[in-house]
């Protein structure tokens, strides 16, 4: 599912809201990613005999994130979303359609939990995204309580004969006195409040099954396990997709909550998986796997590539299909001694020789002439090839010399090459050289 409503493309900066807000889950993240003894990394009342967390377990949680979310959250931060083919299209109007406050909390609570578990994607929108120009990119839209419609919506919808507007079997008023063309009723899926014992995956089940292979065809990917253990986003920039899979696999048992909530869906701890992801590919495209995984070997068709690879707990993987092949950065100095700074070129093409489309992050480890890191050391976007990083140097540092210089390391985090250039800095008139 992906949050589209409110006039907002969500945000993969969003890299930590990939997973589940739940705080077990957050547990499962960490013991499956963390912590080698399996121990929880927050200690509180009830945990006394799972065990105590690791002394240390903050602080690497800490690093964790720094190194694997940060350079994510950079790379994806407002890059539009691709839009799934299936929205749930929510207006405000729906909370005067006679059931006051009703549609809203039970749909949210029921209807989306439905959607989450189907194996195809999709989207939640709210009233600034009911328009043609948007409403048109759907195939199927979910439009509960079809009761009550302002005239400029019901133009909209008789100006779409192409998507299918969806309700469930509560919708009556609608289906009768609007008489749309393109309205379509899921049969047996009924909403009441108080929440009855149904099964209501069957009807869902049995609605999208049929669908399922075609809604596919229009996904730039999808995984196997879509649904109920992996989620996979889709985001492009300048010719650029980057998909995030989510390892959404867990196991029951490992905490209090456990033996507290005893349902079959209640699975707070992560388990490990193998997710098979497939890839929706062009002429001459080429699959990165973003963070050092580097260039991925894929099994399939021509136009279409699957990766089946292994899944820690809770582990997230974030691939860049990238529209050529990508050479190693390249790297240039322009300094300006009087302001004690320089400016650090860089510079990715593609084979082509032309700049690299899209976004990526490079990893700078900047080091002194006594191999010391400087706080320049860092993540850095670099926007369609090119880039610059300022490096600013203090009364004191070093200018350096033959044999011990300055250090830059620059590495693409996308294809895992590394680039490095040593320098000397330039001392200015009336400037005391510090030797080291």
């Amino acid at each position: 599912m992906s949050w589209a409503g409110g006039g907002r493309a969500a945000t993969a900066a969003d890299a930590i809201g990939y997973f589940s807000a739940d705080w077990c889950w957050g547990q499962g993240m960490t013991n499956g990613v963390l912590h080698v003894k399996g121990q929880p990394l927050v200690y509180c009342k009830g945990w006394e005999k799972y065990c105590v967390a690791e002394g240390d377990a903050a602080v690497r949680f800490g690093d964790f994130v720094r190194k694997e979310f940060m350079p994510t959250a950079m790379l994806l931060r407002n890059v539009p979303i691709r839009r799934a083919p299936i929205a749930l299209l929510l207006p405000d109007e729906i909370g005067y359609s006679g059931e006051f406050w009703w549609p809203r909390v039970n749909y949210i609570r029921q209807l989306v939990k439905l959607l989450a578990k189907q194996p195809v994607p999709f989207d939640v929108i709210r009233d600034g995204e009911f328009t043609k120009e948007i409403l048109s990119q759907y195939e199927y839209v979910f439009y509960p309580q079809l009761n009550c419609i302002t005239p400029e919506h019901d133009r909209v919808v008789r100006s779409l004969p192409e998507v299918k507007f969806l309700a469930d079997c509560n919708t009556f008023t609608g289906r009768k006195a609007l008489n749309y063309p393109n309205f379509e009723i899921v049969k047996g899926l009924k909403q009441d409040f108080p929440e009855e014992k149904r099964n209501l995956d069957e009807p869902m089940a049995k609605w999208i099954a049929p669908k399922t292979a075609a809604l596919r065809e229009r996904l730039d990917a999808w995984s196997e396990q879509d649904g109920l253990d992996a989620w996979t986003f889709v985001k492009a920039l300048d010719g650029v997709r980057y998909v995030t899979v989510v390892n959404n696999a867990r196991r029951q048992g490992g905490c209090p909550q456990a033996e507290l909530c005893t349902n079959a869906w209640y699975r707070p701890m992560g388990a490990e998986q193998k997710i098979a992801t497939h890839f929706r590919l062009n002429g001459g495209e080429v699959i990165y796997e973003f963070g050092g995984g580097g260039e991925k070997t894929a099994s399939g068709r021509q136009q279409e590539a699957v990766l089946a690879l292994d899944y820690a707990a809770a582990q997230s993987r974030t691939f860049v299909i990238a529209p050529k092949r990508l050479q190693a950065p390249e790297l240039e100095l322009v300094e300006n001694a009087a302001k004690r700074e320089a400016t650090l070129k860089v510079k990715i093409d593609g084979v082509d020789g032309k700049p690299a489309k899209g976004r990526t992050v490079v990893r700078l480890t900047l080091t002194d002439p006594e191999g010391k890191e400087m706080d320049e050391s860092g993540f850095y976007p670099i926007e369609n090839g090119r880039g610059e990083i300022t490096l600013r140097f203090a009364l004191n540092d070093a200018p350096g010399g033959f044999f011990s210089k300055w250090k830059a390391v620059v590495t693409d985090l996308t294809t895992g090459e590394t680039e490095d250039i040593g320098f000397k800095r330039t001392v200015c008139a009336g400037e005391k050289e510090n030797q080291p």
